[in-house]
């Protein structure tokens, strides 16, 4: 248990050991390189606690312990497959905020992990439309169409312009006809 402890940034910090039962770093600052190692298997019963954690870079255990508890974990860099745990971890969790997902799509890119930071920014953004009015989910729809409906605004003020112009013009030739 190592509760608020804080390792340098130059340091490496494992956690290593056989038959690990209950690891609490729960608050850990660890700005280097956190290395979790166990020699042995996990006990059925064992639980992982880092939340509210800040860690550098994460290297993750093969096989996690059965109950992990990743609360606003903070990881500044991370790997695809520690990406993907995380993010699943989060779509699990009912308290996952937006900020959440954004700082774990940055450390996703800072690790290489760009193609899945991709794929939760388009998560964050579909939260964020769950959450919009009818005319903010519209303009969001506008915004995600980017160049293209500048495009089609033009062309249908254009379109509109035309007619207009017709209409104008038949009705100073019936007039004056």
């Amino acid at each position: 248990m190592l509760p608020s402890g804080r390792v340098g940034t130059d340091a490496t910090f494992a956690v290593a050991g056989d038959g690990l039962r209950l690891v609490t770093l729960t608050g850990f600052r660890a700005p280097g390189k956190m290395v979790l190692t166990p020699t042995a298997p996990w006990l059925p019963d064992s639980r992982l606690l880092l939340n509210n954690a800040s860690i550098g870079t994460l290297v993750p255990p093969k096989v996690w312990a059965p109950n992990v508890d990743l609360a606003d974990i903070q990881v500044d860099r991370t790997d695809v497959a520690l990406t993907t745990f995380l993010l699943d971890r989060l779509q699990k969790s009912g308290r996952a905020t937006d900020e959440n997902f954004q700082q774990l799509a940055t450390s996703a890119r800072a690790g290489g992990a760009t193609a899945i930071a991709t794929q939760i920014d388009a998560i964050v953004r579909e939260r964020v439309r769950g959450r919009a009015s009818t005319t903010e989910r519209f303009f969001m729809t506008v915004e995600d169409l980017g160049w293209i409906s500048w495009v089609i605004g033009l062309v249908i003020l254009g379109g509109i312009g035309w007619m207009t112009a017709g209409y104008v013009r038949r009705k100073r030739e019936e007039s004056a006809g």
